[in-house]
């Protein structure tokens, strides 16, 4: 697969990994909700859900990346890119 924001090419696992290493600053947080662009569609949302607070995103934030950055896969690979 290919990094839809740089020239890496990996294995799906691999450039899951570049993502959430390389890419954390195509996320823009308010409050509890985060969005990830998506060069080619619609952002992704990940919402920490009722109960969390600002403290809990900041702390939750490397595992929000990772969700996102997988639905962003997801995404891609159903769209065949």
């Amino acid at each position: 697969m290919d990094c839809p924001y740089c020239e890496h090419s990996a294995s799906r696992m691999s450039l899951h990994s570049h993502l959430v290493d390389e890419h954390t600053d195509e996320f823009e947080r308010e409050g509890t909700a985060y969005s990830l662009r998506n060069p080619e569609g619609d952002d992704i949302e990940v919402s920490m859900g009722a109960g969390a607070d600002e403290d809990t995103a900041e702390k939750f934030s490397n595992e929000v990346a990772m969700l996102g950055f997988d639905r962003l896969l997801n995404r891609l690979e159903e769209e065949g890119y």
